[in-house]
């Protein structure tokens, strides 16, 4: 539960460094003021100094702004790589784990189904939602509470799995 939680961490941490990469990125995409139009035409010509000038010459873009930016966005970057880096190292000890379990299961109740198996947690859910509980309950008759957590630790690894591949994908560009 420690590496769930850990884990917890890592999205909250993630999707704070994407917001500041956005906002890093998005400011030095701003687009230039529009001169086109009459009203910005008379703005700028009637506080026409040398500072405003350069400034809309500039793109109406300070240059320590973009420095920082820049840097902003090196930094999150940085993060955001450890991130994932982080996050593929909770997955595999978790996976670590499950298999652990998997084979002490297996070695102190006979032979049991693969909780890695990617479908696993489909069949779990189709029989969950099946609500014929009679089914569900005669096709394992030995469960106890070993068992259960077991298919429990499968459960809770899959949907890791998910929450990592969803985070890389939205990460990826």
């Amino acid at each position: 539960m420690a590496r769930l939680g850990n884990f917890d961490e890592l999205v909250a941490t993630g999707s704070t460094l994407l917001v500041d990469f956005q906002q890093g990125l998005e400011f030095l995409r701003r687009p230039q003021i529009d001169e086109t139009s009459d009203l910005v035409k008379n703005v700028i010509r009637g506080n026409e100094t040398k500072r405003v000038k350069s400034y809309v010459e500039a793109g109406c873009l300070n240059v320590d702004d973009g420095r920082r930016n820049i840097s902003k966005l090196h930094t999150c970057q940085l993060g955001l790589c450890d991130h994932v880096s982080k996050g593929k190292n909770v997955l595999n000890e978790l996976e670590c784990l499950l298999e652990d379990i998997n084979g002490a299961m297996r070695t102190a109740m006979g032979n049991l189904p693969d909780f890695q198996d990617d479908s696993f947690a489909d069949r779990l859910n189709e029989k969950a939602c099946n609500g014929d509980k009679e089914e569900f309950t005669s096709s394992h008759p030995k469960r106890n509470e070993v068992t259960d957590y077991a298919v429990v630790m499968g459960v809770i690894y899959s949907m890791v799995k998910q929450d990592y591949m969803m985070q890389v994908i939205k990460l990826s560009p």
